[in-house]
């Protein structure tokens, strides 16, 4: 687990998509997918360019959530805050 966070921690892009999801406060929230797998993959197979990610999945649990369209709120504001990335925001509850 500690190489995963030194990789995660040594990548500008994925650094700056934390902070982005962090602002935002959600809870219980965390990113999945190939946020880290590409990252793995590519460390593991030693490319020099990193895999261009599809998208970045949020996934966080809310149950006093009502509104079954705030997912789309949420992944507004998180392309206003980082626009290069395709963000995919959906509540677990």
């Amino acid at each position: 687990m500690d190489r995963i966070i030194t990789l995660i921690e040594k990548d500008e892009l994925r650094v700056k998509a934390l902070d982005c999801v962090r602002q935002l406060n959600l809870p219980h929230c965390y990113l999945a997918a190939g946020f880290v797998r590409n990252l793995v993959w590519d460390h593991l197979h030693q490319k020099s360019a990193s895999t261009p990610l599809n998208d970045v999945d949020v996934i966080y649990f809310d149950e006093t959530e009502f509104n079954p369209e705030n997912y789309k709120l949420i992944e507004s504001q998180l392309s206003v805050l980082m626009p290069e990335l395709n963000w995919e925001v959906r509540n677990q509850a």
